[in-house]
């Protein structure tokens, strides 16, 4: 079993070598529901909703601010659509 040091270690190492920089402006979105979700986001600045929509309406379910990281985590393991949107407002 992996200690927490090894892991945290590792799991930098991967980040510093699978990092890139996108700017999104506000309403745009990362994956839509529907999409894959390939990547994880460490937002340096602004913030997020995730949106899950019912037939009904609209739900915003979480936050995202400066310093979190998000993604639609189902999907990016899973490799199945996401069923959520994330938006930068």
């Amino acid at each position: 079993m992996m200690n927490l040091e090894k892991f945290t270690q590792n799991l930098l190492a991967f980040a510093n070598d699978n990092t890139k920089t996108i700017s999104l402006k506000r309403n745009e979105y990362l994956p839509k529901e529907g999409q894959i979700e390939r990547h994880i986001y460490l937002f340096q600045s602004g913030a997020l909703r995730v949106i899950f929509l019912t037939e009904h309406e609209e739900q915003t379910i979480r936050f995202g601010y400066q310093g979190s990281i998000i993604n639609s985590l189902s999907s990016f393991f899973k490799e199945t659509p996401s069923e959520f949107y994330i938006q930068a407002i």
